[in-house]
């Protein structure tokens, strides 16, 4: 706890936490900070973590191994991660083995994915194995799928699976993709500009 870090203070003399939460807060001797940081009650930083000068870590956070950059806002868990700036996680979020760019705000479950700047996930959104570009929205459950820049897939009942999908890509509520046709398993290819309607298998 941060009560045990006698010389805290010297160290890391930007960082600030509410008076009386010191021993709510656990710092592994490997933690690294920028400039300034606010740290809330009962946050928990392990490994060989780094966190961005004017974060805010929102309480019962919980960061492992984990690079957090300048101005962000993080809650929820975040483990063997990197976080571009300006960007927040929520309490609902989930982050393991997985990038984000700047400006993103982050809710739901993601794991082993690359995610491009400006990408905002619904607490619906689990996402594995998978990369979206830049500007996209995502509520889906998205498996083993790639995905081009301005995709919006913000509904909690598609479901994307082994799938190729292009730039300004509209999928509505409803849309599952099929990674079998009845005699092998092949992708699902969605190309640039496409509207796919709701309610559909493909």
């Amino acid at each position: 706890a941060l009560a045990l870090y006698k010389d805290f203070k010297q160290k890391f003399p930007g960082v600030s936490w509410p008076e009386g939460s010191e021993n709510t807060i656990f710092l592994d001797p490997d933690v690294a900070f920028g400039s300034t940081a606010v740290l809330s009650p009962s946050v928990i930083i392990k490994g060989t973590s780094w966190i961005g000068e004017k974060c805010v870590l929102e309480p019962n956070c919980f960061i492992s191994a984990s690079r957090i950059g300048a101005f962000c806002t993080i809650a929820g868990r975040v483990e063997k991660s990197s976080i571009g700036g300006h960007s927040r996680t929520h309490s609902n979020c989930c982050l393991i083995n997985s990038t984000c760019g700047q400006y993103c705000d982050l809710k739901g479950e993601i794991e082993n994915s690359r995610l491009g700047r400006n990408v905002e996930t619904y607490a619906s959104c689990i996402m594995h194995d998978s990369s979206c570009g830049d500007h996209c929205q995502l509520g889906a459950h998205i498996n083993r799928t790639r995905m081009g820049h301005r995709v919006n897939a913000k509904y909690g009942n598609i479901n994307l699976l082994d799938a190729t999908i292009g730039n300004d890509v509209n999928i509505a509520a409803g849309v599952t993709t099929l990674n079998f046709d009845g005699a092998e398993k092949k992708k699902t290819v969605i190309g640039d500009g496409t509207f796919v309607g709701g309610n559909v298998a493909i």
